[in-house]
């Protein structure tokens, strides 16, 4: 990128989110204690972290973070991350997209890598989602 240019995002860039309803991932006593008041999705990282694992994902770990909660997935050149969190305090509508992150490797492989990773999560987490009978009115953002 050159100096005194303003980079804008292409629709290649923007990372998708899924947004659907679920009742079926109450919180637990007090886990927004490690988030925000009012954000969940504890039970939704356990129950999705399943499923990514089940589909040949390694889940390195999870994470508790401010605005939600984190599947931090095995990739050997990023740092790939699935976001969860609840929509709003009744923890009935979800929130769920992904990231990656990277060093020096990330940087030589460049972003046309990052999105292909992202884009086969993203595929991946949204065909659990479709197939799901738990989830209900999935839409992506």
């Amino acid at each position: 990128m050159r100096r005194g240019k303003t980079r804008t995002l292409d629709a290649m860039d923007t990372p998708r989110q899924f947004t659907f309803e679920s009742s079926q991932f109450p919180p637990e006593a007090g886990e927004d204690a490690e988030t925000n008041p009012g954000i969940y999705g504890k039970a939704l990282v356990a129950w999705l972290s399943g499923q990514l694992t089940a589909g040949g994902y390694r889940v390195r770990r999870t994470i508790a973070e401010d605005f939600g909660r984190l599947i931090q997935l095995e990739d050997p050149n990023f740092l790939v991350y699935v976001a969860c969190a609840s929509a709003d305090d009744t923890a009935k509508e979800w929130i769920v997209h992904s990231f990656a992150e990277g060093g020096w490797i990330a940087s030589v492989l460049g972003r046309a890598s990052k999105r292909k990773v992202l884009s086969k999560v993203m595929a991946d987490v949204e065909r659990i989602l479709q197939t799901s009978p738990m989830i209900k009115n999935l839409r992506m953002n």
